[in-house]
């Protein structure tokens, strides 16, 4: 199983409605002396005080399987598949029937999540995605009183640039405080490879 694990839980748990800060989960998994098998992410779940099940499941049964799960690959030596639509999945990963050795990790949201150090990273988290979209609706407000003050053509076209980019970068922003729409999802949807999260993660955002 490859370590990037944390990025694939952190999306389950969030496809599951369940609140949980990423840096925390992370953090948990890294921290856990099996990571990065299946043991530390029940254990993780567990800290959490999240009801999971670790199952081995018949192949024909696999739509008795409540979405989303994680289900375990042995392509690439062994990896998590997140299927939160097991059509879908079958659409995007043809071979994924073959590749999947009938191990599957299934947890169910709590009704209330009390765990102090989860919600301070969360807080923060959101505060840090909060900030992010002050800042971009500020500099769409203040690019378009500076095109109201001095109009011109090439100053218009550098503004339709700037501000599909903060467009997208607000989508990007309530994507990631949870806050999703029609809009969000077809743009994170469009392909197999296309994945908001992935960019999201990544050292250059």
């Amino acid at each position: 199983m490859k370590p990037n694990i944390e990025k694939i839980v952190s999306k389950w748990l969030k496809k599951l409605a369940i609140p949980t800060s990423k840096s925390f989960i992370k953090k948990q998994l890294r921290s856990h002396p099996e990571y990065p098998s299946l043991v530390s992410i029940t254990d993780t779940l567990d800290e959490l005080g999240i009801d999971n099940a670790s199952l081995v499941v018949d192949k024909e049964r696999i739509g008795e399987i409540p979405t989303p799960f994680l289900a375990h690959i042995t392509k690439d030596g062994g990896n998590l598949l997140l299927v939160t639509d097991i059509q879908d999945t079958k659409k995007q990963v043809p071979d994924f029937l073959n590749a999947w050795d009938g191990i599957v990790l299934v947890a169910e949201k709590p009704l209330e999540l009390l765990h102090t150090e989860n919600a301070k990273e969360l807080a923060k988290e959101k505060k840090q995605r909060e900030l992010q979209l002050f800042a971009i609706v500020s500099i769409i407000l203040l690019s378009f009183g500076s095109l109201l003050t001095n109009f011109s053509w090439t100053a218009f076209a550098l503004l339709a640039t700037t501000l599909a980019g903060c467009f997208v970068g607000v989508l990007l922003v309530q994507h990631e405080l949870g806050i999703d729409n029609a809009v969000t999802e077809h743009l994170c949807q469009t392909g197999r490879h296309t994945d908001c999260d992935a960019v999201l993660d990544s050292k250059k955002s």
